[in-house]
């Protein structure tokens, strides 16, 4: 059991790598396409007035201004389009291989068929998801491209970005990290739709709970990590936010011999510790920084924290919630309410900026 209970969460990591070739994938089609509008978009630019510039700006018509709104819609729609059939094939592509995969890895012996789940990421089906994310899409790159006319900017900068930030201050950068987002939810989801359908034909009910050890994280997830609970009777499952690696496995209780990962100091938005830094004049190992390793199987994710450095501790909770769990006045599961929504300060009993601590919620 010790060997199952590892194998089924060091599958966790492999589709993590999957989620990113997915996402590579994406990027490639997604190229062909942004060159194609880039193209015609610059060219129509490049022939506007300034009469059309502001008629675009206020919502009014021109044969260009309304050329270049025609093309902004096409490409969202194709954006949309290619999002769909990615995020469907990506839930496609490991859900019955996750289902196949648990029931090997088990050895035990299916007692009923269980029918395949609705294909739902996070509560919304694969089309609606695509189509807003596309629409948000759209209005931010109206919002941009008005902006660049309004301040006289290069609107192709706005969309591509710039060199000097490489490109990641353009549109086309912020939609392909919201569908990177979009598609390693799609892929967890199968992963998890999967597990559950075969946890469910082998007539397992006793499921765990299992986050990444990381900093990247959320409270919400490492809260829940190693939580025990029926199948069916929690509010939720897996992935529960943008970005969410979370994985349920079924549950063996406290084991000998199996073992979780830690994985680097990295998360979104934050650029990874260094691995030396100088002191006195000579370079050391970074004490403060995270280093890939494994830890015991049976380790949670708040068992977790107190082994690193003070520095991560207080970057990951921050200053106030660092010192009450410093000073032992709430543990780290009680940040959160049982379904996960993380407690403010004021319900946590913080005043003023005096942090003092008065506890009005029941632990």
């Amino acid at each position: 059991m010790n060997d199952i209970q590892h194998k089924l969460i060091r599958r966790q990591v492999r589709l993590l790598g999957h989620a990113k070739l997915l996402n590579k994938e994406f990027s490639d089609e997604m190229q062909l396409v942004d060159d194609k509008y880039l193209a015609r978009i610059g060219r129509l630019l490049d022939s506007m007035t300034d009469r059309d510039k502001l008629f675009f700006q206020q919502n009014k018509k021109t044969t260009r201004a309304a050329r270049l709104r025609e093309l902004l819609d096409n490409w969202a729609r194709e954006y949309r389009d290619i999002l769909k059939a990615d995020m469907s094939t990506a839930y496609d592509s490991v859900y019955e291989v996750e289902r196949k995969a648990v029931k090997q890895i088990s050895d035990k012996e299916v007692v009923k068929e269980v029918q395949k789940p609705p294909k739902l990421i996070m509560g919304l089906t694969v089309s609606a998801t695509a189509a807003t994310s596309a629409l948000r899409w759209r209005k931010y790159v109206d919002n941009k491209t008005k902006q660049g006319f309004a301040n006289n900017y290069d609107v192709r900068d706005l969309l591509v970005g710039t060199a000097r930030s490489r490109q990641k201050d353009g549109a086309v950068y912020t939609r392909n990290r919201s569908a990177a987002a979009h598609l390693q939810n799609a892929v967890m989801t199968g992963v998890n739709d999967g597990t559950i359908t075969a946890y469910q034909e082998m007539g397992v009910s006793d499921l765990k709970w299992v986050a990444t050890l990381d900093g990247s994280t959320c409270m919400q997830c490492a809260s829940l990590d190693g939580k025990v609970f029926k199948l069916g009777e929690y509010f939720a499952y897996p992935p529960l936010h943008p970005n969410c690696a979370c994985k349920v496995v079924q549950d063996f209780g406290e084991t000998e011999g199996a073992t979780r990962g830690s994985f680097p100091d990295k998360a979104p938005g934050r650029t990874p510790r260094p691995k030396y830094i100088m002191k006195d004049g000579k370079k050391i190992k970074n004490p403060d920084r995270i280093e890939a390793g494994t830890v015991s199987g049976n380790v949670k994710f708040k068992d977790w924290l107190p082994m690193q450095s003070d520095d991560f501790q207080k970057e990951y909770l921050g200053p106030t919630r660092h010192k009450l769990y410093k000073e032992g006045k709430i543990k780290l599961e009680n940040f959160t309410n049982k379904y996960g929504r993380m407690y403010t300060l004021e319900e946590l009993g913080v005043q003023n900026s005096q942090s003092v601590f008065t506890s009005p919620v029941k632990f």
